[in-house]
């Protein structure tokens, strides 16, 4: 018996335009949405790096003071710090402070910071000291220009606002990756504390 079926044709099996149409907006869509969230992590990288970094420099200045470390062959005074500066806030200063505590404005001059070991650390191009947060008796106030400094032997933590007399109890400077307005924050107490805050 012969088929009528002779002029039927056979099913191809393959994608129609629009299956294909389909199937390539979601793949986009999907590389689109993984891209977004792979470059927001970079940016969080970056400012969770910078702050890291600058968590490192304090912790290095703290252990010199501590380890007696010299500076041209010479003990700095006032120990080591790091030197905070908004009206610069693309950088901060790594400094010897060979001054006691008397003569604290004598820091306030960048060239007596580099004749003492200073040396400057830029931050990444899209990263920001974006403020200085300070307590000191109970009360909270955002100093523009301020210097912890770990002065030895034990070594004591001297958080130094230049514009008023006196020791604050903590320090929290805050970085903000300019592209997204992220922030991360460091702390420092007055009894050595060096923390990263989310």
């Amino acid at each position: 018996m012969q088929s009528n079926n002779k002029f039927l044709k056979k099913s191809v099996a393959g994608f129609s335009m629009i299956e294909m149409l389909v199937s390539i907006s979601i793949i986009g869509l999907i590389s689109a949405l993984f891209l977004v969230n792979y470059q927001g992590n970079i940016r969080r990288s970056d400012l969770q790096m910078t702050t890291n970094i600058l968590a490192a420099d304090t912790r290095l200045a703290q252990s010199y003071s501590l380890g007696l470390i010299k500076y041209d062959n010479i003990f700095p005074d006032g120990g080591w710090g790091i030197d905070f500066d908004l009206s610069q806030n693309d950088r901060y200063y790594f400094f010897a402070d060979g001054y006691d505590q008397q003569s604290d404005q004598q820091k306030q001059d960048n060239e007596i910071l580099s004749e003492f070991g200073g040396r400057t650390i830029l931050l990444p191009p899209t990263i920001k000291i974006k403020e200085i947060e300070m307590k000191k008796d109970g009360s909270t106030y955002k100093p523009n220009h301020l210097a912890v400094t770990f002065i030895p032997p034990n070594p004591q933590t001297a958080i130094n606002d230049y514009l008023t007399p006196g020791r604050g109890d903590e320090v929290r400077i805050i970085l903000e990756n300019t592209r997204d307005n992220t922030t991360s924050t460091l702390l420092v107490n007055f009894v050595g504390l060096i923390d990263v805050l989310e």
